[in-house]
């Protein structure tokens, strides 16, 4: 409304992978699945926002009514954002969200467990081939969890970091076989720093 800023309706289109904060309650706004989060503003008022996740992200829908506004605002402006379509966008059903959520949750856990049993045995190795050969199991332990994540909706960011994992065991491994203990240190570090950047994007997904 021209005479009232803060209310009003916003369509936002994002690229941005789905976050576990994105869910919701699912409910129909329209033809799209989507979740819908209500909120009260500082300012006063409500709000109510909706995410409806798309193949190459989420569309965001917010209607708002501020607290001076008409007890109608909101309701109206949820009635017009259930008209809209979202043209090119192609929409996934909620389920299909939370089944690759799931999948996403099972494929960290399976993971974790390789990944404790893989370090155990590296922190035992003691000599040259064992140190070789614990570093490679591991590479190839987030190689094939890189291969799970990516076959999941919405876990390349997940695959992609699993991969340099890899990648920096396998630097470990020529480290050793080089038997440098400066070039074991740095290996070690890339490996630290590897695995945080690959717990940061699960905890994201």
């Amino acid at each position: 409304p021209k005479r009232d800023a803060a209310s009003g309706l916003t369509v936002a289109v994002s690229d941005e992978a789905l976050q576990r904060s994105d869910r919701a309650a699912p409910v129909l706004l329209g033809d799209y699945e989507a979740w819908r989060h209500e909120a009260v503003p500082a300012a006063g008022g409500r709000t109510a926002r909706y995410v409806i996740p798309t193949q190459t992200g989420k569309v965001e829908i917010t209607c708002a009514a501020s607290g001076g506004s008409a007890a109608n605002v909101l309701a109206l402006c949820e009635r017009s954002a259930s008209t809209l379509e979202l043209g090119s966008q192609r929409t996934i059903a909620l389920s299909a969200v939370a089944e690759a959520q799931e999948g996403r949750r099972l494929a960290a856990s399976r993971l974790r467990l390789d990944r404790t049993e893989g370090r155990a045995t590296l922190a035992r190795a003691r000599r040259q081939p064992a140190q070789i050969a614990a570093a490679e199991a591991l590479a190839r332990t987030h190689e094939r969890a890189a291969a799970r994540f990516g076959a999941l909706l919405g876990g390349e960011a997940v695959a992609k970091a699993a991969r340099e994992t890899a990648a920096a065991y396998r630097t470990m491994a020529q480290a050793a076989r080089r038997d440098s203990g400066t070039s074991w240190a740095e290996a070690r570090a890339a490996v630290r720093s590897a695995e945080a950047r690959l717990e940061q994007a699960i905890a994201a997904g």
